[in-house]
């Protein structure tokens, strides 16, 4: 109808994803923060091409990423690709001692390699897109490189405030290692924050992450765009009653904060819960999971859940006992989402919940973990528990919302605004 304003849907858009690690298959929380977001740009009417780094630490098979890809994309966009490209990222002892005299930090510095830098040219020599978004703060260092060829838009999905969970170690560490950490958390710092100046827009995960981006300095334009979820699914999952006590822990163990959190709950936590309920069983359950913890009495361990959907609506009550790291654990959402109650540090809760209510409970010493812990082994939460949770964050959290607003927010950037095409690097 003449005059009816344009919808957003109706606007094309083509968007240049980039990331350190192929958001398919979904195997732990940061790829799966990706698909989702992917997933609900899609839905939203964006054209996505998707560059991914195929790295050894997180290698998957290019063909079953590419054909989960299709399978998630269905008919939405038929133009959207996917495209792993393998390369060695791996941590070295000599590359860690020779980085730590540079500029830029070792975790960084590891993931704009050359092989990484030609195909972008190519593609972008060849193609154009409205925009192009970083997932996370280890592809800034391509800035350079992308302000040199592509005119649009340039958009820093931070995943959480890197240079924390490196402080939060630290504060965790003794002698040369602390002193490590500490200066890689410097370097990180300064370097995520000159990234998102040096990009048209930041896109943080969390309102937590934007104010502390905001309390670095950071003044330009933002949106939050957290992980999304399609909450569809979290209306089938069984009774209370049907689930297991036993407390759980999900997630992957070559994520240093998920070893430390479950080192430090067995060693100070969990011998007294047990000796109080020894019927009961602490499931263990993520990729790389260390044998040693199956020799702690009362604890199961399982090295990679088939389906964590499927454990978390099996359980009544996931633990999160995290003394570091940044960022929403995406663990925690998808437990609510299965109704599964959580039981947390807040440092675990950041980005979801800063107070304890009746599906999130939030607990600090050891003293109040066995209290609160045993409270919930003996008092599990109840069906309007699990609800609450459900409705929580289908209210928070839907997919399709973030990746709509997150559309808008992309729609709302001037081509014109885009910073001087050759910049320093962050």
């Amino acid at each position: 109808m003449a005059g009816q304003p344009l919808s957003l849907k109706s606007i094309g858009m083509r968007l240049l994803i980039l990331s350190n690690k192929s958001p398919y298959p979904a195997l732990d929380g940061s790829s799966k923060a990706m698909a989702a977001l992917f997933e609900g740009l899609v839905r939203a009417g964006v054209e996505v091409q998707w560059l991914a780094l195929n790295p050894v630490k997180h290698r998957v098979e290019a063909e079953r990423a590419e054909a989960e890809f299709r399978r998630a994309m269905g008919v939405l966009s038929p133009q959207a690709r996917l495209e792993c490209l393998c390369v060695d990222a791996r941590p070295t002892p000599l590359g860690a001692a020779v980085q730590c005299f540079r500029k830029e930090s070792y975790f960084t510095s590891r993931f704009h390699p050359e092989a990484l830098r030609v195909r972008v040219e190519v593609l972008l020599r060849s193609e154009s897109f409205d925009g192009i978004q970083l997932e996370g703060a280890a592809l800034l260092g391509m800035l350079p490189v992308l302000r040199g060829l592509h005119k649009g838009w340039i958009a820093f999905r931070a995943h959480n405030l890197e240079h924390r969970i490196w402080e939060r170690m630290a504060a965790n560490s003794l002698g040369l290692k602390r002193w490590y950490l500490e200066r890689e958390a410097g370097k990180l710092q300064k370097w995520e924050l000159d990234g998102a100046r040096a990009c048209d827009a930041l896109v943080p995960i969390s309102p937590i992450d934007l104010a502390g981006f905001q309390a670095l300095g950071y003044a330009g334009n933002a949106h939050i765009a957290g992980f999304g979820i399609a909450t569809e699914i979290t209306n089938k999952e069984p009774g209370v009653n049907l689930r297991s006590r036993d407390p759980v822990f999900v997630g992957s163990f070559d994520w240093l904060p998920n070893l430390e959190a479950v080192d430090r709950f067995l060693e100070r936590i969990w011998p007294e819960v047990h000796r109080r309920f020894p019927e009961r069983r602490f499931r263990i359950l993520g990729r790389g999971a260390p044998e040693r913890f199956q020799s702690v009495p009362g604890v199961e361990r399982i090295s990679e859940p088939a389906d964590a959907g499927q454990v978390f609506a099996e359980s009544r009550v996931l633990l999160a006992p995290f003394a570091s790291g940044s960022g929403i654990r995406i663990k925690i959402i998808e437990a609510l989402a299965h109704g599964c109650p959580v039981l947390s540090t807040s440092v675990g809760a950041e980005g979801i919940l800063d107070r304890s209510t009746a599906f999130v409970q939030l607990a600090e010493t050891d003293e109040d973990w066995v209290k609160q812990l045993c409270t919930l082994l003996e008092h599990p939460a109840s069906e309007s528990v699990s609800n609450e949770a459900r409705a929580f964050v289908s209210d928070r959290f839907d997919r399709d919302r973030i990746g709509s607003e997150l559309r808008a927010f992309y729609q709302s950037l001037s081509p014109s605004e885009s910073r001087d095409p050759h910049p320093a690097s962050p």
